[in-house]
């Protein structure tokens, strides 16, 4: 096997450590993404109170009003 060398070595290594920062980076975007539709669609429907809007959109606890 000659035709193997340090380089390519060096190389699979990068690529198998970039793969997995890309899916954890990924990973971590989609749940982000998902937990904001969540409590977007809970608060439409009006499941949550809030106060405000755009920036200053403030949570209430459920004795608030």
């Amino acid at each position: 096997m000659d035709f193997i060398t340090a380089q390519h070595g060096v190389l699979l290594l990068t690529a198998v450590v970039f793969t997995y920062f890309g899916k954890y980076t990924a990973k971590r975007d989609l749940t982000t993404d998902i937990i904001e539709s969540t409590i977007d669609s809970l608060i439409n429907d009006g499941y949550i109170k809030t106060k405000g809007e755009g920036e200053t959109l403030e949570l209430l606890k459920h004795w608030e009003s």
